[in-house]
């Protein structure tokens, strides 16, 4: 009766209405106020960074264009002996070259002495950039003080840069490189000038004013006129300044000039120009006042849909509150097997079949037990059937002697290893599957029947040879079918023969085994490296590399997969157990032969592992050593 008497005084549609278009106001308010004043307070976010971008474009364009010519010209005087008359075929050589490129219309060579003094050697002309730049080439002269300035910066650099500017006619740049190997002669060093037009420069600037200067401040091309033909010096330029005074490759500057404030930026070229970009900060700061405008009108369009958006959607909330009060009713009366039959995808729903949904998750939960206890006794019966793939942990006979570990990370392992043994030669191989589990179960179970096979048609057919190179192959195809390289395997087959004392072997990215040779009371050790991709990685692998190495009375062979490398300590520390400690384990236990070797190696590696941590691969090891017949 109490809650049929409670009234309600503010509708949960209102309260989502007003909560709602408060909460629009804060958010569109904030992020407006917050945007406009990153772009008002904080010049470098915006007009920074595009005048920065124009003077990289710049620092490319003028990079595309003289580069070529600087190359050209080095081909352009090597064409030749200048110290030798000029051939035609070497006269018809600079010809064809200086027409094979459209950027420079004029090319020319002078023996330039140190005063300044200049020779003529060559000069080649090409009709379709000169008509592109439209500038006549008889009309330029160069005196003796521009040749001893061009000479001064080769000297420095092997190349310079120079404009060219004469009032009414197209601005020009010259481009300059010389013969340092011969600097000394005689007539002079020789110089090559190639000739571009100054105005496709820069061509894609779009902000501001985009200046090229030399390291010097000389202004190489510039997008307003004026730079060339009034104030060629740019060295007083507030931007050019601090580049020349930066250790950087590019910066940005605010800075005045005649009572009105810009912002500029600045690049270094590695071959030697610098690029200054400007932009009245008046007319940069526009787009703060549009951008306040937009973000205005949008905040306003976005409080109204807000509105608009909680008034139809209010009642789909509120209507579910009947059913809701008669649900916590029956709850009152102990009835906990309920359904309000709420539909609705929200709070108001959620709490309205809370009861219901409990009562069913029990009952998934007990289901869920069930299942779960059926899929570890199949994983307990998984786990058996692998183990019966591993061969015994010790195996003796007539002349070998195999001591063998294996460990599963998991239920089920992706780690396997196997030998079988046909008249005096032994095959033993070791592999390891990407990630461990069920999944590289079944691979490792793919390749223990692949050489079940070998081993089979080994024994019946006298013409089948126990190639390691081959038997990898029909390997990977095996592990390739069955997994479609979802799963692949680094995998060593070994054959050691008695008879020649040697073991052949072919190893596909497996971790390299070791071999130690006995040489009296020492071992010398070899490490059998890998020459293969993992099989399983393509479906034709083509013969994998073979290898020989000597293996006799009394030498050990040790295997082993990455996990005894990989197993990390407990802790934070989480390091891991790594190959030095491992070999350093395994030569102090090889006077006690193969079993030594492996009980030491699982004695060390399970002590730091520790007691309570899992192992985080599966570990597998082998150990095989050829002793002498008794008979």
């Amino acid at each position: 009766m109490e809650q049929q008497n409670f009234r309600v005084k503010l509708s949960l549609g209102t309260k989502l209405v007003l909560w709602l278009t408060l909460l629009f106001l804060i958010i569109v308010g904030f992020l407006s106020y917050s945007a406009v004043k990153l772009v008002v307070d904080d010049k470098q976010a915006y007009t920074f960074q595009l005048q920065s971008m124009e003077a990289y474009i710049a620092g490319q364009d003028f990079s595309e264009k003289t580069r070529p010519a600087i190359d050209n010209l080095r081909l352009y005087l090597t064409t030749f002996d200048p110290r030798l008359p000029i051939t035609s075929i070497q006269m018809e050589n600079l010809k064809n070259l200086v027409n094979s490129q459209t950027e420079s219309g004029f090319f020319t060579s002078y023996f330039v002495k140190p005063d300044g003094t200049a020779t003529l050697l060559t000069a080649n002309t090409n009709a379709e950039a000169l008509a592109k730049a439209g500038f006549n080439p008889d009309a330029l002269s160069f005196d003796a003080a521009f040749f001893k300035k061009i000479r001064d910066r080769i000297l420095q650099n092997s190349f310079a840069f120079q404009s060219y500017v004469k009032p009414g006619a197209t601005p020009l740049l010259i481009v300059a490189f010389g013969d340092l190997g011969l600097k000394d002669y005689e007539k002079g060093m020789p110089i090559g000038l190639a000739v571009l037009d100054a105005r496709t420069l820069i061509t894609n600037s779009r902000f501001g004013e985009t200046t090229i200067t030399t390291w010097d401040g000389r202004v190489l091309a510039s997008t307003n006129p004026a730079k060339l033909y009034e104030a060629p010096d740019a060295s007083g330029h507030p931007v050019f300044q601090s580049a020349a005074a930066s250790k950087l490759g590019s910066g940005t500057k605010e800075f005045d000039i005649d009572g009105k404030i810009y912002l500029g930026a600045f690049r270094k070229l590695p071959i030697g120009p610098i690029i200054f970009t400007q932009l009245e900060k008046r007319k940069a700061m526009a787009a703060a006042f549009t951008l306040g405008e937009r973000l205005g009108l949008m905040g306003i369009i976005s409080v109204i849909g807000a509105i608009l958006f909680a008034l139809i959607f209010s009642s789909s909330i509120t209507k579910p509150l009947k059913n809701l009060t008669l649900a916590t009713a029956a709850v009152a009366r102990g009835e906990f097997n309920i359904d309000p039959k709420v539909k609705t995808k929200d709070e108001v729903g959620q709490l309205a079949n809370s009861f219901s949904i409990m009562s069913r998750k029990i009952q998934e939960l007990v289901v869920g037990e069930v299942h779960k206890a059926h899929m570890e006794e199949e994983l307990k019966v998984a786990a058996a059937v692998q183990e019966s793939l591993i061969p015994p942990p010790e195996y003796r006979d007539d002349h070998f002697e195999i001591i063998g570990s294996y460990q599963s990370a998991s239920e089920c392992g992706g780690d396997w290893w196997g030998f079988f043994r046909i008249k005096n030669k032994l095959c033993v191989m070791i592999a390891d599957a990407t990630g461990h589990g069920v999944p590289s179960a079944l691979i490792t179970a793919s390749a223990r029947s692949c050489f079940s096979v070998l081993a089979k048609m080994a024994r019946e057919k006298e013409s089948f040879q126990l190639n390691p190179g081959e038997m990898m192959s029909y390997t990977n195809r095996v592990v390739f079918d069955a997994a479609m390289t979802k799963i692949m395997m680094t995998f060593f087959i070994g054959v050691i023969d008695l008879d020649t004392k040697t073991i052949t072997y072919a190893n596909a990215g497996h971790n390299p085994p070791w071999l130690f040779r006995r040489n009296g009371e020492r071992f010398q050790l070899k490490s059998l490296v890998p020459k293969g991709t993992r099989v399983g990685e393509r479906e034709e692998s083509g013969m994998y590399e073979e290898m020989s190495a000597p293996m006799d009375v009394g030498d050990i062979l040790f295997l082993y997969t990455d996990g005894l490398m990989e197993n990390t300590s407990p802790g934070e520390a989480r390091e891991q157990y790594g190959k030095k400690r491992a070999k350093q384990v395994v030569e102090e236990a090889l006077p006690g032969g193969p079993r030594g070797i492996i009980d030491a190696l699982k004695a060390s590696y399970t002590q730091y592992n520790g007691d309570t941590k899992a192992l985080d691969d599966d570990v597998t090891l082998a150990s095989i050593r050829i002793h002498a017949n008794p008979a």
